[in-house]
């Protein structure tokens, strides 16, 4: 999951604090099987705190959905941030949720968030499938 973010800050470019985040959580007892955060200073710093990341990653989304903020105190000033969610099925019913967010200056685009949450999904480590 680190490499998607890589990739999509190398891809789009990125200033100085943005940050994104990708968790992936189990619907039936909300454990939190994977939790990638970074945040870009130059080159990518990765977050391995227990704390707060994005100031507003608490706030759940339903799978679909999107929760916008145009005023996210960071370190470094305000950012726009943007979360999506999506739950993915195993063979019969929905058994993970992901959740995707994106911190940065300018204002993220929905598709770019459904499209990290699309390739998560499609992660083999994660053994998820559509």
């Amino acid at each position: 999951m680190l490499l998607l973010f890589e990739h999509h800050f190398k891809l789009n470019g990125s200033d100085y604090d943005d940050m994104g985040q990708i968790s992936v959580t189990e619907l039936l007892d909300g454990k939190t099987v994977a939790d990638v955060r970074i945040s870009m200073y130059g080159n990518p710093f990765i977050n391995y705190n227990a704390e707060r990341f994005i100031p507003d990653d608490s706030v759940m989304v339903a799978s679909g959905e999107f929760f916008r903020n145009d005023s996210v105190k960071v370190y470094y000033g305000t950012k726009h941030s943007l979360s999506y969610a999506l739950n993915i099925p195993d063979s019969t019913m929905a058994r993970y949720r992901i959740y995707v967010r994106l911190t940065t200056d300018s204002i993220p685009a929905d598709s770019t968030l459904i499209k990290l949450a699309g390739k998560v999904a499609a992660l083999n480590e994660l053994k998820l499938s559509h």
